[in-house]
């Protein structure tokens, strides 16, 4: 998003945040993923599934198979 501004100033606002999990959390999620995978299979990856597979491997637990 950008607002413009009188004159040359713009306002960019970033729309972002950050959440923490353990590595169980992690698995909990990669499993919940998983399974909502099967049900909506027509739908497009969204790009944070790469960031959670990278976390994952970070805390070196394992990644589900198609995940």
């Amino acid at each position: 998003m950008k607002f413009r501004f009188n004159g040359e100033r713009r306002l960019t606002v970033v729309e972002r945040t950050s959440v923490s999990f353990s590595g169980e959390d992690l698995a909990a999620l990669a499993r919940l993923i998983q399974a909502g995978q099967i049900l909506l299979r027509d739908e497009p990856r969204p790009a944070v599934l790469a960031r959670v597979k990278a976390a994952m491997t970070r805390l070196k637990v394992s990644v589900p198979h198609g995940l």
